[in-house]
Parts: structure tokens; C-alpha cells; sequence
């Protein structure tokens, strides 16, 4: 299992009340979330000074991704209602103002990816915080030339196969983890470059100043497309990948919890 790797203990957080924003990320959650609503009141997310997130993994990812798209930027305490709720706390709405002021946290930076369409010859730009994935849409294996660089070297690899991974260390426990890849502690500074069933395999620890280009050969006959976080890009002729400094966001954790994921 992966150690979380706690950056600090206390966040900076004044004395309750403070303004907490509700997301309801599971169905399930309803009864929970209108009780907290109701109890520390809601605020909106302009103006909260936490986001607390009732549902899963995939509900806190759904939630920071919408801060990046809205220009907000707090913290987001997560309540398990989810599966496995790696990413979220106990789900007891209790005491939630002290257990946020003890919170510990955890910066965590999102992957940009910039992508060119094939159909319109557009760019596009996502965000991912586990990890982005350029795969085979079609039976054939895609031909994809790759240029790595960062701020001492610069190389060139070929991949054909199913396609290529790149993770963060948070993502590291996730898909990347289920192609045979290493978890990493997730505070580490590091971008993970993996193929994916290739004729060539390969399986980078990259500097987090790495820039990934992915170029495209036969593109019409050999179509690929991205996957990032649950959100998928049809027909992609050529994508670059950095890490998103500018769009850091923090996890909070429960202070008794214990520091594994």
C-alpha cells in the first residue's frame, strides 16, 4: 500500500464556525448531506473556506476538477460514502469543525494535458489528478513517437502498442498500479511514463518538470484517443503533458488517521 506522506500537521484554519461548502458526490449521501447543510450551514463556493465532499474517490476528483474550472481554490475535506474512499475520511458528520481545524493536508498538483483534434484541428486543454492514458481506438496498435524533456536532457522514444500512462503519484495506487507499475508515497515529486502492452516496454520515473510531447503516425488508420479521470477525448492527433503548478489544490485528512492508502 501506498504511503500518503503527510506534507504538515496543522492547517491554517481559524476557530469554528467557518464557511463550509457541501458537495453531494453519492446518491446515498443525501440524508448525511442536508443534515450537514442544515447544521453548519451551507455556503457557496465563492466564499466557503472548505469544500466538503460527501461520496467516493471519484467524487473528490469530480470536485477538484470543478474548482480548476470555477477558479476556486480551497481545501476539500472528504467524507467516505463511497467504495474504498482512499482519498476521503471516516463518513461521521459530527464534530466536522474541530476534525478540519486538526486536519492534516496534502498539496497535490494536476496533470495538464494540451491536445490537438483531429476532426477540427482544435485544442483542447483537460486536467487530471491520477493520470492520463493515450490509447488504441481502433484494432490496430497506435504508432506514437514521444519526446521527453525537462530541464537537463531531452530524448525520443517509438511505442507501438496499446498506448502510453502517465501518472502522478497520487495515481500511482490506480490504473497505473493495475498495468504492473510501482506506487509511489504520494507526496513525491515525480511524473511515471509507462506503455501499455507495447512491442518496446517501458516504465519511466520522471522529473516533475518533465514535459511528455506525443506526436501521431497513421493517424487515420491508427486513431487514439485520452482518458483522464473519467472523462474520455475521441479522436486526438497529437497531446503534450506537464504538471499544472498554477492549479495545486490540498486534501485534507483526518489527524488520527493512519498514513497509508
Amino acid at each position: 500500500m501506498t504511503k500518503i506522506g503527510f506534507e504538515c500537521i496543522i492547517i491554517s484554519m481559524k476557530k469554528a464556525p467557518f464557511k463550509i461548502n457541501f458537495y453531494l458526490g453519492k446518491e446515498q449521501a443525501q440524508d448525511a448531506c442536508t443534515f450537514c447543510q442544515q447544521r453548519y450551514g451551507q455556503s457557496d463556493l465563492n466564499q466557503a473556506e472548505v469544500q466538503v465532499v460527501l461520496g467516493g474517490d471519484g467524487s473528490i476528483l469530480t470536485a477538484l476538477k470543478e474548482q480548476i474550472k470555477l477558479g476556486v481554490n480551497i481545501p476539500i475535506f472528504g467524507l467516505n460514502y463511497g467504495s474504498k474512499g482512499w482519498l476521503a475520511n471516516d463518513g461521521a458528520i459530527n464534530d466536522l469543525y474541530r476534525r478540519i481545524q486538526q486536519a492534516q493536508k496534502q498539496v497535490i498538483t494536476p496533470l495538464q494535458i494540451t491536445l490537438t483534434s483531429t476532426v477540427d484541428g482544435k485544442r483542447k486543454v483537460a486536467y487530471a489528478f491520477n493520470e492520463f492514458s493515450v490509447l488504441r481506438s481502433s484494432p490496430q496498435a497506435v504508432h506514437l513517437p514521444l519526446v521527453l524533456q525537462d530541464e537537463k536532457m531531452k530524448f525520443h522514444l517509438y511505442l507501438e502498442g496499446d498506448g502510453v500512462i502517465m501518472a502522478t503519484p497520487m495515481g500511482s495506487n490506480a490504473y497505473y498500479a493495475t498495468m504492473g507499475g510501482k506506487p509511489l508515497d504520494m507526496s513525491q515529486k515525480a511524473m511515471l511514463v509507462r506503455s501499455i502492452n507495447a512491442v518496446k516496454p517501458f516504465d519511466l520515473l520522471m522529473s516533475e518538470k518533465t514535459k511528455l510531447g506525443i506526436g501521431k503516425y497513421q493517424g487515420e488508420k491508427r486513431p487514439m484517443m485520452v482518458e483522464g479521470d473519467g472523462e474520455r477525448i475521441e479522436n486526438v492527433s497529437r497531446a503534450v503533458v506537464r504538471y499544472a503548478f498554477d492549479k495545486r489544490k490540498t486534501l485534507l485528512f483526518d489527524a488520527c488517521r493512519k498514513r497509508q492508502r
